[in-house]
Formats: structure tokens, C-alpha cells, sequence
């Protein structure tokens, strides 16, 4: 509909929220096929390079989840440069730190780097869903570091945040990984 109405950034908008949501649903070629479509009707129009470059980002975690080695960090911190909107800065920085946390075990302290960055973007524009994944992917980093403490304290920011935007399925997910570190 929204191509036949011309309305081509309400759709790739859209289609890059049902990628992000094929991804948090385990289906990654559904995700990669939805991303890589939006790029390929945005692209070509030179129409918001911010979502084709956080795609970009967003098809190397793909890659990383799938455990394909051949990702390249230096065009991925390159997308995350030409990220010129703010509201996906933090967004993009989440990605870039998961991405490099589970790439190996050699990233570490750089994935926390960049999720510390997604952490001041997201705060500092008000996007408080997305500064909830941040703290709740910080947990993860932690749990991985072995500091469940400060693992738990990253996940109660997050319930508490998912809680004040009901996202409540958010809420939940993050209180059942709560549990299992007690």
C-alpha cells in the first residue's frame, strides 16, 4: 500500500521495525530479507540514509547471531558514523556492542565502550525503550564478564524503565533473566 501510495518512508519505517522484531523472534533469514528490502527501496532514492546505515549495522548482528565470521568492523563503525539522527545513534551503538560481544571474546571491553555509548545517547534524547535494551543488554555483558552483581543492577534499570513504558513483554522477559542469575 504504501508504495502504490507513494508513501515509501512510512513503509520502509515499518519494514525495518518488523526486521528488528523477526530478529527478536529467532528469524533471521525473515529479518535479513526485510532489512535487505528496505535498503533496496531506499537506497537507490538516497531517502534516509540514517535507516539504510542502521540496517547495515543491524544485517552484521545478523551475521554475528548466524556465527558468520566474515564481518567487516571498519564498515560497521563506518554506517554508525554516517548515522546522522540522534535517536537511532544509541540505537546503532546497542547493535555495534552486540555485535562485537558476540563476535569472540577478544571485544569485550569494547562492546562495553559502545554500549556506555548507547547508554548516553539514549538517555540523553529521551529514547527510553531503547536505553531499557541498553541496560538490559548490559546485563548480558556483565553475565559474560562474570559480574552477576552489576549484571543485576543492569537489569533492574532496565525492568524499571520497560515497566514505566509498559512494555510489559519487555518487563517480563527481563524479570525471567533476573530470576535465573538468583
Amino acid at each position: 500500500l504504501c508504495e502504490k501510495t507513494a508513501l515509501l518512508g512510512w513503509g520502509t519505517w515499518g519494514t525495518g521495525f518488523l526486521g528488528h522484531t523477526y530478529v527478536d523472534l529467532g528469524k533471521y533469514k525473515k529479518a535479513l530479507d526485510t532489512y535487505k528490502r528496505g535498503i533496496s527501496i531506499l537506497e537507490p532514492l538516497k531517502l534516509f540514509p540514517f535507516w539504510i546505515n542502521l540496517w547495515k549495522i543491524a544485517i552484521a548482528r545478523l551475521k554475528v547471531f548466524n556465527n558468520e565470521q566474515d564481518i567487516n568492523l571498519s564498515k560497521v563503525f563506518e554506517y554508525y558514523r554516517n548515522i546522522n539522527v540522534k535517536v537511532a545513534k544509541g540505537w546503532a551503538a546497542r547493535y555495534v556492542a552486540e555485535i562485537l560481544l558476540n563476535m569472540d571474546n577478544r571485544h569485550l571491553s569494547e562492546a562495553e565502550d559502545w554500549i556506555r555509548k548507547a547508554l548516553v545517547a539514549d538517555k540523553n534524547n529521551g529514547t527510553m525503550w531503547s536505553l531499557a535494551c541498553d541496560y538490559a543488554f548490559y546485563a548480558e555483558l556483565c553475565k559474560r564478564k562474570g559480574d552477576p552483581n552489576k549484571a543485576k543492577e543492569n537489569l533492574n534499570k532496565a525492568i524499571e524503565i520497560f515497566t514505566e513504558c509498559g512494555a510489559d513483554g519487555w518487563q517480563n522477559k527481563a524479570e525471567e533473566e533476573m530470576a535465573a542469575l538468583a
